[in-house]
């Protein structure tokens, strides 16, 4: 499910947002569990380049936020995009 490899630019990213992958992982997960009925949990890359965790409701994505999506949460599955 985790991809315990990450390395580079993403994994830099995550732990300047979360201090860690291992924190990242509990964090992502917790934004996953908190959405109430539809919706999913995001990992997002801002215009400047930073990552941050969002969640949308129902179909709505990170890109009507001008975001780009890296990593989501749908139904206690996770993808890499």
């Amino acid at each position: 499910m985790w991809n315990q490899s990450s390395t580079g630019k993403l994994l830099a990213a995550i732990e300047k947002e979360c201090g860690s992958f291992a924190t990242f992982q509990e964090h992502f997960t917790a934004k996953g569990m908190g959405r109430f009925g539809s919706g999913w949990a995001w990992l997002v890359k801002n215009a400047d380049g930073s990552v941050t965790l969002s969640d949308t409701p129902n179909q709505d994505t990170p890109l009507l936020e001008g975001k780009t999506p890296i990593w989501d949460w749908m139904s206690g599955n996770t993808h890499i995009i």
